[in-house]
């Protein structure tokens, strides 16, 4: 893994390490229905992605090139821009992540860490966007929420013998 990244599991794992601990039955299940969840919002942070891409150059026509230019100052489409990135390359952690996580492979967890981490950074860049809805204070402690269940589970993760 990126150094850096390790750097922040390591700092996060530290804070989360002393909150209380969940069974290891429910650690067990939670293990099992991982690399699902990874597949549902991998294939949700495509569409999400496709349809930031659809706000930006869905209609090529002048009218609406007219309209984002005059809709969305030139931060906003930085923002949206970033933001199709983030959530593809997120998407596609997630999608890659089914595999070794069906084995109980840390790569699998790794991937995990590394989407949750570009979701923060996403959530961090929504004021940017215009017309972005979601609260940003609600999608922070949902991924703190994220955070503590992975590291719940870390340990259930076996380096590959690879």
């Amino acid at each position: 893994m990126i150094k850096q990244v390790a750097i922040i599991e390591t700092k996060l794992e530290r804070f989360f390490i002393n909150l209380p601990s969940i069974s290891n039955s429910t650690k067990t299940s939670l293990t099992k229905v991982l690399p699902w969840i990874a597949i549902i919002f991998g294939a949700m942070q495509v569409i999400w992605a496709f349809d930031l891409w659809n706000t930006l150059y869905g209609n090529t026509s002048i009218e609406n090139v007219l309209y984002i230019s005059e809709t969305y100052s030139s931060m906003e489409k930085l923002g949206l821009f970033a933001g199709i990135i983030i959530l593809s390359i997120s998407a596609i952690t997630l999608l890659m992540s089914y595999k070794p996580l069906m084995k109980n492979n840390k790569k699998g967890w790794d991937l995990l860490f590394l989407s949750a981490l570009l979701n923060v950074i996403y959530v961090l860049m929504i004021p940017f966007i215009n017309n972005a809805r979601t609260n940003v204070v609600m999608s922070i402690a949902v991924s703190g929420i994220g955070f503590y269940l992975l590291f719940q589970v870390k340990s259930k993760y076996k380096k590959s013998s690879r």
